[in-house]
C-alpha cells in the first residue's frame, strides 16, 4: 500500500503526516505478517505476494486508520482504543485459511 492509498482512505489532503502514515503502513504490514506467519496468497496455481490481496489491504487500511486516529495515549479515561472486530476477524482468517502461505 502506498502513502497515497492510505491518505485517500484516511481522507487526508496534506503531506504533513506522510512520514507518519508511511511508518504506520510499515508497522501494520509487519504486524499482520508476524501475527499470521503468512506472506503469500495462493491464486489458482500461483503464489503471489500477500500485498496483492484485497483482504490483506483492507486489513492494512483498518490498522493504519486505527493507529492514525488514536495517536494519543491508548487509554482515554477508562476507555481503551481497541481494534475493531473486523481487524481481528481478518487476521484470524488469513492465519487459518489455506489460501495463504
Amino acid at each position: 500500500m502506498t502513502v497515497d492509498d492510505a491518505k485517500l482512505y484516511l481522507r487526508v489532503d496534506t503531506s504533513d503526516d506522510d512520514a507518519l502514515i508511511q511508518s504506520l503502513i510499515t508497522a501494520a504490514e509487519s504486524y499482520i505478517k508476524q501475527q499470521t506467519g503468512k506472506t503469500k496468497k495462493i491464486e489458482g496455481t500461483e503464489e503471489k505476494d500477500i500485498s496483492t490481496d484485497e483482504l490483506y489491504n483492507i486489513c492494512l487500511k483498518l490498522f493504519v486508520a486505527h493507529w492514525y486516529e488514536n495517536r494519543g495515549p491508548e487509554a482515554v479515561g477508562t476507555v481503551v482504543a481497541r481494534f475493531s472486530h473486523s481487524v481481528n476477524a481478518i487476521i484470524h482468517h488469513i492465519s487459518m485459511c489455506g489460501d495463504y502461505v
